[in-house]
């Protein structure tokens, strides 16, 4: 018996094909036994049900338990068609059933309180003869190719994936319904009927938030994200000033700006009206780089780069703050990113926008000061309670005739400064014309947009230059996206802005202060030409200069010694290079990405010299006057170039990036793995010595892996490695870890209940270390020993003709990077179908090895210069 035994199992596995005979035969006995029609419901039967995104398996056992009916059904079988939502509310079994099947190839029978769910009958023959080719194209939810989307036919395993281009082809007949499925989408179900052509627009869930997210060197799926990134609508960003960093300020989380002034025209960075870091300022040391790193389209760029930008050309601003989100760069990171994605071209026909805007600027509040009679009265005061002088500097007779109408202005002068000085208002234009379009090979986008922006400085009318600020700025862009070949992909980005500026030579800011301490009464702003004193000049009035400044004291005449005409131009041109490498190993892209940036800044200064008077004398009876020269300007008050002044400046920037991705998904589990090499070399064209005619290099290697798990469980892991030549041998290189997670709380079962008002609740924790490399002006290079010439004496007597030295530095080859620590707790939530929604960030930052000057040294120690070391935190 056990010969017997053993011989029918090995006797070419039959006996595992009678048992597979005998599985089959029994489910279909079933199905033949419970083959009765649908009618069979009882009509007491009410179910109400909310599943959200569960298997079909999962929602029958749901209605299970709702009902008092039994199923009977393979799982495989149902399962196949993905997971969804399903909500019924006091609906009978018949409807519940309906809508369950619905868009399936599945029918149902009942029989004596059991459901039984089996595969429509189809005739193989007809389907046969019905078979033909179907086409189409799949896309995201903003009009993109989708590569990659699973196109399977509904019932069956018969399926294909979509290109690069997001398009597939398939064999199918008309009974048949094509399913599209892809990780982070909505599934579509598609009836074949009589279509030649099928074309489907997947929509992101309705879980996740915006969907995509901009991370270092790559996007995410937003739910997946455990960084701190906070996302901002371009919308948001607009405003009537031409500088896009004006709109900073109150709107964005994390962000700390304000504005320090509304001079237009600000073509250095020094200039600018606002000023804004990222999670505050993280550096107390002295010309520390605590700005944040700056990306348009993945490329470093300027904070006036960024101001030049038109939010109509923004598709997405991205702001990265934790350790998480700005490891990958290494020594740029530590003091946050701001990321910003331009728009791309689109498939189909072409769409133009122009805009126009007129805006009127004013000042939004302006100083009240005491009138000139008030103002001699207070000083008088002043003057003799300080026991200055025994009587008073202003008469009454000289304040009773201030401003006089009997009399010119000029005799007994009240003055006004700032409305001498000042416009109430200025008017600027600005314009903007954008076109987009293209077709399934190449895609555009070009803008162009120009900013007409004028100060608000009055100019005199006998003057023969203007002195008011006017800054016109054009701005260029052009994207465009080719398809080399199916699995090839081209981006060239290029972006140029043009500033050419015109306005006083004169610090406004310093005209505007003297406008609040000139004195009002000493002089008029201008005099008339009087019988001696008639040049063809004006006559501003005035005591003098100040020797050390020199800054007139008559805010007018300061205003109008001279103007500066000033251009920048800057062009930023990439090239990407995207290379499918699907047909080796699904799932991987390479990108290779060459950006040049050239930026010059020329600046000509033109000078006069303002003939300042008084008035010595005026005849009441007459009218006659006669004026006194505070200086000699007659002369010299022709307008020259002041070479001194006049500064040119050009910087070209070439950066290299090599990137490798892959992305997998299979059952419920999801990884992605980024890889990346960059390198910077920026030379500059007028160096401040030796040292700094060199070019500025920097390298770097960063790597990404993440996992996610039944699409709420996610975790991540970085590194950046950086190589900087600010530091010796042994600490040139800084790495740069960080870690993270997140739990997406809604898609637990046991918070189903909370589903008709919760929908998204997510937590997130991260902790990693960050770098700067960019930890003090000067000396670039830490590490080496400065000696320049100039200032204190070390080596011999100047009246032996002897080098006169000085120490500006001392070596310090133990010198590390400054790295910043950090710790972030995070929670998003939505609710209320999306009509409120929050973030909630909690974060601790510790900046470790702040690199400045030890002053608390003695000087008996007898060092000429304090020394620079990592000390601080």
């Amino acid at each position: 018996m056990k010969k017997m035994f053993m011989s029918i199992f090995r006797s070419d596995g039959r006996c595992r094909k009678m048992l597979k005979i005998m599985r089959l035969s029994i489910y279909l006995l079933l199905l033949a036994t419970f083959s009765l029609s649908a009618s069979g419901f009882s009509q007491n039967d009410i179910v109400s049900l909310n599943v959200k995104n569960a298997s079909m398996s999962s929602i029958i056992k749901e209605i299970r338990k709702a009902s008092d009916y039994r199923f009977l059904f393979r799982v495989e079988e149902v399962n196949k068609y993905g997971k969804r939502d399903f909500k019924v509310e006091n609906a009978n079994m018949e409807n519940v059933m309906s809508k369950l099947l619905k868009g399936t190839n599945l029918t149902y029978s009942v029989n004596n309180g059991i459901i039984v769910i089996k595969p429509v009958a189809v005739n193989a023959k007809a389907q046969q003869s019905d078979k033909r080719l179907i086409t189409g194209k799949v896309v995201d939810d903003k009009g993109s190719p989708l590569p990659g989307v699973a196109v399977v036919i509904q019932g069956t395993t018969v399926g294909t994936a979509t290109d690069a281009k997001g398009r597939y082809k398939i064999q199918v007949t008309s009974k048949d319904a094509l399913t599209f499925s892809f990780v982070g989408m909505n599934t579509e179900i598609v009836l074949v009927e009589d279509k030649e052509k099928i074309d489907v627009q997947l929509k992101s869930k309705a879980e996740s938030l915006d969907e995509v997210a901009v991370v270092a060197f790559g996007e995410q799926k937003k739910e997946s994200v455990v960084s701190s990134i906070t996302s901002v609508k371009s919308e948001s960003l607009k405003s009537s000033n031409s500088d896009l960093t004006s709109s900073f300020a109150g709107k964005i989380a994390g962000v700390i700006g304000w504005d320090t002034g509304g001079a237009p025209g600000a073509l250095t960075e020094d200039e600018m009206n606002t000023k804004f870091y990222i999670r505050g300022i993280t550096s107390y040391a002295t010309g520390a780089n605590i700005d944040p790193l700056i990306l348009l389209d993945g490329v470093e760029v300027s904070k006036l780069d960024l101001a030049r930008i038109d939010p109509d050309d923004i598709e997405s601003f991205n702001v990265m703050k934790d350790a998480s989100a700005t490891a990958m760069y290494g020594a740029r990171g530590a003091n946050g990113v701001i990321y910003v994605k331009t728009k791309k071209g689109k498939e189909g026909s072409i769409r133009t926008t122009f805009r126009y805007e007129r805006i009127m600027n004013k000042p939004t509040e302006t100083i009240d000061v005491v009138d000139p009679k008030q103002y001699m009265r207070l000083f008088n005061q002043a003057v003799m309670g300080r026991g200055y002088s025994e009587s008073p500097v202003y008469s009454n007779e000289r304040i009773d005739a201030t401003n006089d109408p009997r009399y010119p202005s000029w005799v007994n002068p009240g003055n006004d400064w700032y409305s001498t000085l000042f416009k109430d208002n200025s008017i600027n234009n600005h314009y903007g014309l954008n076109v987009r379009g293209g077709s399934s090979q190449v895609q555009y986008y070009v803008s162009v947009n120009h900013n007409d922006d004028n100060g608000m400085i009055k100019t005199d009318p006998l003057n023969q230059f203007d002195v008011n600020i006017t800054n016109k700025q054009t701005n260029f862009r052009v994207n465009v996206n080719a398809d080399i070949t199916k699995s090839a992909k081209l981006n060239i980005n290029s972006f140029s802005t043009y500033d050419n500026y015109h306005g006083s030579v004169a610090d406004v800011r310093t005209a505007y202060s003297l406008a609040f301490n000139a004195s009002p009464v000493d002089y008029a702003p201008i005099y008339p030409a009087d019988k001696e004193f008639n040049w063809p000049h004006i006559r501003f009035g005035g005591k003098g200069v100040d020797n050390k400044t020199g800054i007139i004291d008559n805010p007018y005449a300061e205003i109008h010694k001279g103007y500066r005409d000033r251009v920048r131009y800057s062009t930023i041109n990439q090239f990407e290079y995207i290379q499918s490498l699907a047909s080796f190993v699904k799932g991987l892209e390479l990108r290779a990405n060459v950006a040049l940036t050239k930026t010059g800044f020329f600046d000509n200064v033109y000078t006069t010299k303002p003939a300042l008077y008084t008035l010595r004398k005026y005849d009441y009876t007459t009218g006659d006057f006669w004026l006194n020269p505070s200086n000699q300007g007659s002369d010299d008050s022709k307008l020259s170039k002041d070479p001194q002044a006049s500064t040119s400046f050009a910087e070209t920037i070439m950066d290299y990036q090599l990137r490798v991705l892959h992305t997998a998904a299979w059952d419920v589990h999801q990884t992605s793995f980024t890889a990346a090499f960059t390198a910077r070399q920026k030379d500059n064209s007028t160096p401040a010595g030796l040292m700094y005619s060199l070019p500025y290099r920097n390298i770097g290697i960063a790597a990404r892996a993440t996992y996610g798990y039944k699409d709420k469980y996610f975790l991540e892991a970085s590194l950046g490695i950086n190589g900087s030549e600010r530091f010796a041998k042994g600490n040139r290189i800084g790495y740069f870890p960080a870690v993270g997670g997140a739990w997406i709380l809604t898609r637990e079962d046991f918070m189903r209940s909370t589903s008709n008002w919760l929908d998204f609740a997510k937590f997130r924790v991260s902790y990693g270390i960050t770098g700067n490399d960019g930890v003090i002006n000067k000396p670039r290079f830490l590490y080496l020993e400065n000696i320049d010439g100039g200032g204190n004496i070390l080596i011999g007597e100047p009246s032996r003709g002897e080098t006169i030295l000085e120490i500006k530095n001392y070596a310090k080859e133990n010198t590390k990077w400054e790295t910043n620590e950090q710790l972030n707790l995070g929670f998003d939530v939505k609710m209320f179908k999306g009509l409120f929604e929050m973030n909630i960030d909690a974060y601790q930052a510790i900046r470790h090895n702040i690199y400045d000057y030890r002053y608390t040294i003695p000087s008996s120690v007898g060092l000429v210069q304090p020394p620079l070391d990592n000390f601080g935190k």
